[in-house]
This record gives C-alpha cells, sequence and structure tokens, in this order.
C-alpha cells in the first residue's frame, strides 16, 4: 500500500535528519524531500522510474510523487523534507512538471552541517533550498500529467493545508471543490485509508508536534493555532493519536535536545 505522510504535507515544514542504511516503502506527501548520499549505493523510486544513488550524489523528489528508498548494503545520507513555500518561484515552476533527471550531483557537502543547524537563519537556509532546487533542475523539466485521484488528493491537502486553523468540514470542503459529498466521504476512506475526522486530527496533531518540540508557545495558543476548538478537544485528540499527553511529549522533545 503507498502510505499518504500527513506529518511531512504540513505549512512551514523544514525537517533534518542523518540517517545510516535508510530504507522506505512506496510514499508520499505534499513536500520536496531532497536526499544527499555521503558514501555507499541507494536504489530510489520515483513514479515508478528507478534510478540509482551514490556516494556524492543527491536527488529531489517533488511534492506528489509517489517514492521508495532501499539501501544496497551500508550507507549513510543527510534528508531534508520541507515546505513549498520556502522556495516559492521554484514551487510554481514545478507545479505540473517532473525533473528530467531528480538524481544529480551535488559538490557541497560543507554546506548541509551550515544548513541544518537550527540556529541557522532564514536567508542561509533559502540559498541552500534554491541551490538545491537549481541544481535538481539543471537538467530540465517536463511536463506531467497527473491522474484524477492524485489530483484530488492534492487538491484536498492543499486545502487542508490553508484552512486548518478553521473549521473545517467534509460539506464544506465538498462544496469548495465542486464534488459530491458522498463521494468524497469514500474517497477518504479508499485512498487516504482514514475517515475525514480522523485525518483533520492527524493533521492537526502533526503541525502541533512541530509546536510543541520548536516553541515554548502556550498549550492553548498551540490548540487554538492547529484548528481544535477546545483544550479538552486537543488533549483529547493527542492522545488517541500519540498515545501520550501533549504536555508528555512536550517533555520528551526537551530531553531529546539535552
Amino acid at each position: 500500500m503507498t502510505e499518504f505522510e500527513k506529518e511531512r504535507s504540513l505549512n512551514d515544514l523544514l525537517y533534518h535528519q542523518f540517517n545510516e542504511n535508510l530504507t522506505a516503502g512506496l510514499h508520499f506527501h505534499n513536500s520536496y524531500e531532497f536526499i544527499y548520499l555521503y558514501g555507499g549505493a541507494m536504489d530510489v523510486q520515483i513514479n515508478k522510474k528507478n534510478y540509482e544513488l551514490k556516494g556524492g550524489r543527491a536527488t529531489l523528489v517533488l511534492p506528489g510523487q509517489v517514492h521508495a528508498l532501499r539501501t544496497r548494503g551500508d550507507s549513510k545520507n543527510y534528508l531534508c523534507i520541507f515546505a513549498r513555500n520556502h522556495i516559492g518561484d521554484f514551487a510554481d515552476m514545478t507545479e505540473n512538471v517532473e525533473l528530467v533527471n531528480p538524481v544529480f550531483d551535488f559538490p557541497h557537502e560543507e554546506y548541509i552541517e551550515i544548513f541544518s543547524k537550527k540556529d541557522t537563519n532564514k536567508f542561509l537556509q533559502k540559498a541552500f533550498l534554491y541551490l538545491v532546487s537549481g541544481l535538481a533542475s539543471s537538467a530540465g523539466v517536463t511536463p506531467v500529467r497527473h491522474t484524477e485521484d492524485r489530483l484530488l488528493i492534492y487538491k484536498i491537502t492543499d486545502y487542508i493545508n490553508k484552512n486548518y486553523r478553521d473549521t473545517i468540514t467534509l460539506k464544506g470542503i465538498a462544496k469548495d471543490l465542486g464534488y459530491n459529498y458522498s463521494y468524497l466521504s469514500n474517497f477518504f476512506n479508499e485512498h487516504l485509508a482514514s475517515g475525514f475526522s480522523k485525518f483533520i486530527n492527524e493533521y492537526r496533531v502533526g503541525y502541533a508536534k512541530n509546536l510543541l518540540s520548536g516553541t515554548a508557545h502556550s498549550m492553548s495558543q498551540i490548540a487554538f493555532d492547529c484548528g481544535f476548538s477546545s483544550i479538552r478537544n486537543f488533549n483529547r485528540a493527542f492522545l488517541q493519536i500519540e498515545r501520550l499527553s501533549p504536555k508528555d511529549f512536550r517533555r520528551g522533545a526537551a530531553k531529546e535536545r539535552l
């Protein structure tokens, strides 16, 4: 089954991870995914096309592309997932295209250490992401036609990205996107493996986790910033999804930073 990753489809997302022997099954999200391989070899599948990644090379996966990763033997890599709003011009350019060759040389390994630091300013962050975007698109782009199902998933997640702070109902989404209510309800269960309410709560909790670990905002501010109507609803949804309370999650995140 192809997994849609809600937590990696959030507005403002900028996520870093260093891995050894990374392997991931088929999945997709509404963010960009940059992978640089320090050493070893990795098989990368993007939209049913297979590529080989070796040390010193990188790949960029575009939003909505179904992809999988498999390490061959031993490997070490850096992974960065970033939202569209960090590179607006490039995001607009790649709306309905795919990269001619998503695997490219990346002779700037030393920049990764600077970019991945938590205190790196936003201008250096944007400079790095635009460097990645420029190198990734240097071989050119080609138009791509999205399947109807994939296009609807993009419309739904884009709508939620823009409106999750407000009250969202399935009837409201159906009306605004021009779809039948029953069709959209079945679509959530079939293609997103979740009912509508659960999907929305998982998205909001995913965003809340970023705020809990990355800010000092109060619980009430985080709850309302994520679209929950009350602290009680926020705590209940968080506990159901994460199996721990928001306070316990924040304590755990603080310990990891020590």
